[in-house]
């Protein structure tokens, strides 16, 4: 486990996911990148610890609501706590979930449909 905060980017591609992870992983976090090919995320993990980051790809469906929680519950055990949650690929799927769990503390734009994406969250309700 690293003792940096973590980020996940969600849809973490060539532009805009690839980056925020970069940004923030320049700033001291962790950067947790995903996108449904591993192996294509290669890339951008290299280049991240190349300028210096931390960084970790998976792969994973972001459409696959189990995947993500057991995606999160994976980051929060290996690598730390999740700080910032960024969905670069959000209009790609719908959760169950209409509202952020109790006690979230989500601050801008819309909260992802599931509690999948702040398990702390979950812990605490």
């Amino acid at each position: 486990m690293t003792s940096s905060p973590a980020i996940l980017v969600v849809g973490a591609g060539d532009a805009t996911g690839g980056a925020i992870a970069r940004r923030f992983a320049r700033e001291g976090f962790t950067a947790c990148v995903t996108r449904r090919s591993e192996e294509a995320l290669t890339p951008l993990v290299e280049r991240i610890r190349q300028e210096g980051g931390q960084a970790r790809g998976f792969g994973c469906d972001a459409r696959d609501e189990d995947q993500m929680i057991a995606l999160i519950d994976t980051i929060e055990a290996e690598v730390g706590p999740l700080e910032v949650v960024v969905l670069t690929s959000a209009p790609m799927f719908t959760f169950r979930s209409a509202r952020p769990p109790p006690g979230s503390t989500a601050r801008c734009g819309k909260w992802p449909r599931s509690p999948a994406f702040s398990p702390a969250a979950r812990r605490r309700a």
